[in-house]
């Protein structure tokens, strides 16, 4: 087909969905929840068949930009919100999702290229599986988790995820990429891995992460064997134990524990077990502080905690193929250290404890950096050593002298996070 009908007949459906669904919803009062989603499924659906209508990219390019530039005049421009825009901005919660719908899908089919699930399966989690998610949880869910400011429900994580499983497999299975053992084992560890990154994701950033996330895992588990599949399987499912059963013992909420699977997954992947072992130490001494300080009931931790984290250990263990498992290994120990103190100052600021209990804080960095330091070259060790203590006591300092609120989420942790991270690099002076 000529490109330039292909967007045409694209354009035409979508904008005469969005004014069908809207009238729709004021004739017969739709829930607010319900109409946005029916939109995005009428995006999504239409997307589904760029693969047919378009053998190049420039096409759905343009369709990106134009649907991002037509939903923004919808969003700001009164006439237009209050005629078209009534089913997409009818919910109470802030989001940004239908600007982020069309630029995410239009990359994920250029990234694609010629592998058509490549492509499906991402549109289809985004499709099917977030809508049925968020219509499930708006209207059923009773266990609730926070994320961000708002909150999303067990119930309808569920869904999202047995619909998923769905949404990864019978594309994968229809281009025959794999033998159905080797599906249905991949189906169920990027459906987990898909419900964590939703479950993380608040005002509508899931539209942008989602459809990259899936195609990222979708990438990579397809270019395993059976068993590395199925020891990925196993990896996600520790994780998602793992928080289900000590959640309720930790500061952290919903979103903040689903940042903590995937930081451990994330880990293990790219380093191995042995930098799963440091996010577990790390883990493990939350967990203590939190029941020996009793803070369950007096602080709350969001996922800028995590990210603060992931900040410290990702890039080592992603530049282990560079660095050496050596170095890569302390450095992320390092980092954990550096965050450790951090903590560990914070927090008895925050109590109003007077001092900063070195003692106490060197226990807990060697407890992270304890197996690394023991496998590693001496004078590594003590560098790694050193280079936590000092980097986290930097952090700290400069949280203290840049705000008077020690809290995660305030000003100064920010800066002393990104600062942390840095200075951790000095491991590399090491070698």
């Amino acid at each position: 087909m000529n490109p330039w009908v292909g967007m045409a007949v694209v354009t035409g459906i979508l904008a005469g969905g969005m004014w069908m669904v809207s009238k729709q919803a004021r004739r017969w009062g739709w829930d607010a929840e319900v109409a946005r989603k029916s939109i995005h499924m009428v995006m999504g659906l239409v997307c589904l068949t760029f693969p047919l209508l378009f053998r190049e990219a420039w096409p759905v390019g343009a369709l990106a930009c134009g649907a991002t530039l037509g939903l923004a005049v919808v969003r700001w421009v009164p006439r237009f919100r209050k005629e078209v825009g009534g089913a997409l901005h009818g919910v109470t919660r802030a989001s940004w999702g239908e600007l982020c719908f069309a630029p995410a899908v239009a990359l994920v089919f250029v990234l694609a290229g010629d592998r058509v699930e490549l492509f499906a399966a991402p549109v289809l989690v985004l499709t099917l599986a977030d809508a049925a998610g968020a219509v499930a949880g708006s209207r059923w869910g009773r266990s609730r988790y926070g994320v961000g400011r708002g909150w999303k429900s067990v119930e309808g994580s569920a869904v999202f995820w047995v619909l998923s499983i769905g949404c990864v497999g019978v594309p994968a299975m229809m281009a025959r990429s794999a033998g159905l053992d080797q599906v249905v084992w991949m189906a169920v560890a990027v459906g987990l891995l898909a419900t964590m990154a939703e479950g993380l994701s608040d005002r509508g950033l899931d539209n942008a992460v989602l459809p990259l996330w899936v195609f990222f895992l979708m990438q990579r588990f397809l270019g395993l064997e059976v068993n590395e599949v199925m020891v990925r399987c196993g990896v996600v499912v520790l994780m998602l134990l793992v928080i289900l059963l000590v959640g309720r013992f930790s500061t952290l909420d919903g979103g903040a524990l689903m940042a903590s699977a995937l930081l451990g997954y994330g880990l293990a992947l790219l380093g191995g077990m042995g930098f799963l072992g440091v996010a577990m130490g790390l883990f493990a001494i939350h967990l203590f502080t939190t029941g020996h300080r009793q803070l369950g009931g007096v602080l709350r931790h969001g996922r800028e905690s995590v990210f603060g984290a992931a900040l410290a250990m990702l890039p080592w263990a992603a530049a282990k193929p560079w660095i050496g498992r050596e170095v890569a290994w302390l450095g992320c120990g390092a980092g954990a250290a550096a965050y450790l103190v951090m903590m560990h100052v914070g927090t008895r600021r925050h109590l109003g404890r007077k001092g900063v209990a070195p003692l106490a804080g060197l226990l807990k960095v060697l407890v992270v950096l304890g197996v690394p330091v023991v496998c590693s070259d001496g004078f590594l060790s003590l560098t790694a050593v050193a280079i936590g203590l000092a980097g986290g006591a930097m952090g700290a300092w400069i949280c203290a002298q840049s705000t008077k609120e020690c809290g995660w989420d305030a000003p100064g942790w920010a800066i002393a996070r990104g600062v942390m991270a840095l200075g951790s690099s000095a491991i590399i002076l090491g070698v």
